[in-house]
């Protein structure tokens, strides 16, 4: 998936997450989930983040180990440490990327290394995942709306 439709994406579940549970600061919680649901793509060096550090998309291939539970969980319990309200905020976002990866052909490896690769037809950049960003866009508007 694109970086808009991570970013739409996790936007949607950082205004569920702070309709559910109160965390001390919602701002922070926000930017959590939308650090969360973009991170993984370090590991790309066309992204903006793999632009940002360089040197990681050339130690590791993308949708490898950035893309795995494992790292997901690494980072949240290294957040759970210093920042414990925040934990599942992080945790939120860096999931909903790899679902979302999930759901394209090249998919993805969660349990990396284990060559066991969770894949789906909807095609990053393509007309399906327009689709798909269009109707989270339109999610996010009515809850904003509806929540405000």
């Amino acid at each position: 998936m694109r970086f808009y439709t991570h970013l739409v994406a996790g936007l949607l579940v950082a205004i569920v997450l702070t309709e559910l549970f109160s965390f001390p600061n919602t701002l922070v919680a926000v930017l959590l989930v939308l650090l969360g649901s973009i991170l993984p793509d370090i590991d790309e060096q066309h992204s903006r983040l793999g632009k940002l550090f360089p040197l990681i998309p050339k130690l590791f291939t993308h949708r490898g180990f950035f893309h795995s539970v494992f790292l997901a969980t690494a980072f949240t319990i290294l957040l759970s440490l210093f920042a414990p309200s925040y934990a599942l905020a992080f945790a939120a976002g860096f999931v909903t990327h790899l679902l979302l990866d999930a759901m394209t052909p090249a998919g993805v490896k969660p349990f990396w290394p284990s060559q066991v690769r969770l894949r789906g037809f909807i095609k990053t950049g393509g007309v399906l995942e327009g689709i798909l960003f269009i109707l989270l866009v339109g999610v996010v508007v009515w809850m904003l709306v509806s929540v405000g």
